[in-house]
């Protein structure tokens, strides 16, 4: 799987950045939301104005896979029906 050893270098240079299975610290920057982002942004937005984000762990996924587990993320993402398997 050259691609996830590609992403592992990456990330492993750039903790500010999240993949699209990995939970938001409060180091987060930017993040993956992949088929989520209709409905994490909004969550994402309410979370930053409140300020929960500047000094904990927020809820970036909505998807039923364990946050932080590649494996977890890809299977319920290949069981979407309008969405191309990774």
């Amino acid at each position: 799987m050259p691609h996830l050893q590609v992403f592992r270098r990456v990330h492993l240079a750039h903790a500010e950045f999240r993949a699209a299975w990995d939970s938001c610290n409060a180091g987060a920057v930017v993040k993956h939301m992949d088929v989520e982002a209709l409905e994490v942004f909004p969550m994402l937005y309410t979370q930053e104005n409140g300020g929960a984000w500047d000094v904990q762990t927020v809820k970036c996924q909505v998807g039923g896979y364990s946050p932080g587990d590649y494996w977890s993320w890809k299977h319920w993402r290949d069981t979407l029906a309008d969405v191309l398997r990774v």
